[in-house]
């Protein structure tokens, strides 16, 4: 795949693109692509779907559960030197 970058987007357009995109609950790289593509006629696939299973667990944590993970992954910040020489 390419990218391109688009300079002096009009603020209307942007906006409309951002609306989208959080009402759609998609990127704003797959809205501007879709309508892009829809523009000139061109079949975009469709949007991947979100999973549903994995939605039920967003916002599920306590401060317990949030402070305990954090522990048990705390070494997971530290870099090995030794590997990166």
């Amino acid at each position: 795949m390419e990218t391109i970058t688009l300079r002096n987007i009009n603020p209307e357009l942007k906006k409309a693109l951002i609306d989208k995109a959080e009402r759609d609950s998609a990127s704003l790289n797959s809205v501007a692509l879709q309508a892009l593509g829809e523009a000139f006629g061109l079949q975009n696939g469709p949007r991947r779907k979100r999973n549903p299973e994995l939605e039920k667990l967003a916002g599920t944590w306590s401060e317990k559960d949030k402070e305990e993970f954090e522990k048990n992954t705390s070494s997971f910040n530290k870099v090995d030197d030794d590997l990166w020489l």
